[in-house]
Formats: structure tokens, sequence, C-alpha cells
């Protein structure tokens, strides 16, 4: 009887480290939960907070060209400090209603953001195959590729298949994977 005394916090133990390798938090889980948003919301699209969350970059992306807008943050609310429109004439109608229309647009991704705690939306390894990342405030973060076909770098292999897959197009990974 004692024999099987000693191995109960070994199975406590066991049980509750293999339940902390395969839980996800929940903001994670709510983004993959409303994937679709957020690949609509987020396509082409890379927002960047610095670390004190007063300074937002917004890239827009148009095939293979980037502007970027600048924005500091004040109690929460956005002002436009520094623009690079020359590819988004498509998006950007009109000069005078230019600035109100960017406001909007990162006003609009940085609410989402919020709700989901999420700290950075990247666009930036789309060339390595990598469609979007997501990275959390809880230093997790979730990759969507949209087709893995894509994905040639070995480097990238190797790390999609150390961490969490959600899904064929959605991988989960925290600060230990």
């Amino acid at each position: 009887m004692k024999r099987v005394y000693k191995r109960i916090p070994i199975v406590i133990f066991v049980l509750c480290f293999v339940s902390a390798c395969n839980h996800i938090d929940k903001y994670p889980l709510k983004v993959f939960e409303n994937r679709s948003v957020f690949i609509d919301e987020f396509n082409n699209v890379s927002i960047i907070r610095s670390r004190g969350k007063n300074t937002i970059i917004l890239y827009l992306y148009n095939g293979v060209n980037k502007n970027q807008f600048f924005f500091d943050v004040d109690k929460g609310k956005l002002t436009l400090t520094q623009t690079s429109k020359k590819n988004n004439e498509k998006l950007f109608k009109e000069d005078e209603l230019f600035e109100k229309q960017i406001m909007l647009l990162a006003e609009r991704k940085v609410k989402l953001m919020d709700k989901y705690n999420i700290r950075d939306v990247s666009h930036e390894f789309q060339n390595q195959g990598i469609s979007m990342k997501v990275y959390f405030n809880s230093l997790e973060s979730l990759l969507y590729i949209k087709d893995i076909a894509n994905v040639k770098n070995i480097e990238w292999l190797r790390h999609l298949k150390k961490i969490k897959k959600l899904d064929e197009h959605w991988f989960y990974e925290t600060e230990q994977s």
C-alpha cells in the first residue's frame, strides 16, 4: 500500500505536465475559433506596437511594396504622425479622405487586437510561406500558413514540426516552443 502512495505524486506531476503541454491560452484559442475574421482583417497587413504601446506602425502590403503609417498613442487615441501612401491609390482614392480612412482602418485593427490581447500581427514572413504571425501579450503566437507547400525554408519546416498544429493552416507556439 505504501508503494501506491509513493507513486501518486509522480502520477499527479505527469498529469499536470501533460495538461500544461496541451493547454492553449484563451486568447489564441478565440482567435483560432474566429480565424476567418482574422484572415480577412489582417490580410496583407502588419501592425506593430512599441514596447510602451505609445507608438504603432501599420504596414500595408501591395504586392512587393510596403507602405508605412506611424501613429502616436495617447490615452488610447491614435494620431497619425507620418505616412507613406505611394502604393495605396486603390485603397485611398482621395487625398482629403486619406488621413480619416487610414485612422479608421488602424483604430479598427487595434480595437480587435485589444479585444484578443494581441500585441502584434506580422505579415513579414510571407515571402517564406508564413502568411501571418499573431503575437499575444502572453508570449504565445499563432502562425497562419495559407499553403504549407510554399514553406521552403528548412528551418521553418523544422520549427513547424516542433510546435502544436491546430489544423492544416494554423500552428500554435509558446515561449517554450
